[in-house]
């Protein structure tokens, strides 16, 4: 029971956060891309403004400028709305972006949570549980072995450039 207005500011804004312009409020679904409907499903939730939103692998199968516009949409909703979101995803390099704290599941059972450092090193429990850590991991973690870098466990390739920059000045 919103007021119109209310219903129509909740909409423009969950759509800004998803990348959804507004031209596409007056086309009939069957006339949007796959991604587009990720999109508008996604907004239709934000729309709500729930305390909580569970997402299983909400940009899957979008190409990566795509991938990134919607989980910085994400990011930014939960941000400003301080609320709860769960992903649920396959993609540790997304996670190692996007998330707080990762819980890995197998079987039907929890085999690691905390923060993405807490989990991340844990890297036995992530391939026993049919994961990869961010492919970037693996390959700062040959170069400190090496002793070419300091350290050990980076997640993102801003850490890493971080990380391999600092190495090349020093």
């Amino acid at each position: 029971n919103l007021p119109k207005e209310e219903i129509d500011r909740r909409v423009r804004a969950a759509a800004k956060f998803v990348g959804i312009d507004e031209d596409l409020f007056e086309k009939s679904p069957f006339e949007l891309s796959g991604g587009q409907k990720r999109r508008v499903a996604i907004a239709g939730i934000m729309a709500m403004e729930p305390e909580i939103i569970v997402l299983d692998e909400p940009a899957a199968g979008l190409d990566p400028r795509g991938r990134d516009e919607i989980f910085n949409g994400i990011k930014n909703w939960q941000q400003s709305h301080n609320a709860t979101v769960i992903l649920i995803s396959h993609s540790m390099e997304d996670m190692a972006l996007y998330a707080d704290d990762i819980v890995v599941m197998s079987e039907g059972g929890v085999l690691c949570s905390g923060s993405v450092d807490e989990v991340f090193c844990k890297t036995d429990l992530i391939e026993k549980s049919g994961l990869a850590l961010p492919q970037i991991t693996a390959i700062t973690d040959k170069l400190t072995d090496m002793g070419l870098i300091s350290k050990k466990g980076i997640y993102t390739v801003e850490e890493a450039y971080l990380n391999i920059k600092k190495a090349i000045e020093a």
